[in-house]
């Protein structure tokens, strides 16, 4: 399965907009709190497969970093959604091609700042306006706005160690 992801997302890296879209739109992906775990790994598992597969991939350099940077912007999603729900969660930025058992639980600090790093790449080399058969992905608008909500979240932690900086707050404008 790996194998033919790797082949399908490294040839035409754009049709993984179709298995993001499946995710937020089909009952095969049940959001409750059993399954968003695992169907929000298996999506970050795919945003990895396409990155790793991205520099050899037979298309523009532009393109490239368009889908690079779309695919940064889902993975903060996902993790952003995980990290709220559990915590201290595995942080993978790579894709897996064995079956691996033995993951450990990053600091949500971590977990925020790859979040932050994300979003910062996609804000700043996502398109400005998407249209036509472009609607459903994603624009730094998008990105800047998503990185807007984890900083006032992160930042309005009482209690809580989320890697808050003294700066979350003014940079919630970002």
């Amino acid at each position: 399965l790996m194998e033919s992801i790797v082949k399908l997302y490294s040839d035409k890296p754009g049709e993984i907009s179709s298995f993001l879209n499946k995710f937020f739109t089909t009952s095969e992906f049940k959001i409750s709190d059993e399954l968003l775990w695992e169907n929000h790994y298996k999506a970050i598992g795919v945003t990895n497969l396409v990155l790793d597969a991205l520099p050899e991939a037979s298309i523009s350099e532009a393109e490239k970093e368009s889908y690079g940077a779309e695919m940064n912007f889902f993975r903060a999603y996902f993790y952003f959604d995980l990290v709220q729900q559990f915590g201290k969660i595995p942080l993978v930025t790579e894709a897996i091609q064995e079956p691996q058992t033995d993951f450990k639980r990053s600091s949500v600090a971590d977990v925020y700042k790859l979040i932050v790093s994300d979003l910062r790449y996609a804000a700043e080399h996502l398109r400005e306006s998407a249209t036509g058969t472009d609607q459903s992905k994603a624009t730094k608008y998008a990105a800047a706005h998503l990185l807007s909500k984890v900083y006032l979240t992160r930042g309005s932690a009482i209690t809580d160690q989320r890697g808050q900086l003294s700066t979350d707050m003014d940079s919630a404008y970002y």
